[in-house]
């Protein structure tokens, strides 16, 4: 696992791929959040209108 930053690294939020079950898997590069989203509503998730948080 690398800490580090480069300019590969997707924005937040941007679908990296598909983990075994065909569970979703997103980036979660912080840094690249926009400051405009950054109310509880921006890191919800919904799945056919079904909320997936806790």
């Amino acid at each position: 696992m690398s800490k580090g930053t480069t300019s590969q690294d997707a924005p937040f939020g941007t679908l990296l791929g598909y983990a075994p079950g065909g569970v979703a898997i997103y980036s979660s590069d912080y840094s690249s959040l926009d400051l405009r989203d950054d109310d509880d509503a921006a890191f919800r998730s919904y799945i056919d209108d079904e909320y997936m948080g806790a």
